[in-house]
């Protein structure tokens, strides 16, 4: 049976980062290798800011987590679509799509 592959949300990236929740055992399965990631250079972007963001309020340093991400994940393009021009969306959103029209979702 293939693995699952997932587009993470920021929030469970960098929750998963700073605090002990499920957030964080989401990262434990990945780094587990019991599902795969795909981030486009957008939303690995974005970890990266959001993350140094929080590091300065807490001063956990969680960059080595992000570089094995940034290496590990597999990086994709957003696939434009027909209907998405016409959505109010995110950067998560054309990921999505994207990988639904790969039959990934």
């Amino acid at each position: 049976m293939p693995k699952i592959k997932a587009v993470l949300d920021t929030n469970v990236v960098v929750s998963g980062l700073f605090w002990r929740g499920d957030a964080y055992k989401c990262l434990i399965a990945l780094a587990q290798r019991k599902f795969f990631a795909s981030v486009t250079p957008n939303i690995l972007a974005k970890y990266w800011r959001i993350a140094a963001e929080v590091k300065i309020k807490t001063g956990t340093e969680p960059m080595e987590f992000l570089d094995w991400l940034e290496n590990k994940a597999e990086s994709i393009e957003p696939f434009p679509s027909k209907n998405l021009a016409a959505m109010r969306t995110t950067i998560f959103s054309w990921v999505a799509l994207w990988l639904r029209e790969q039959s990934l979702l």
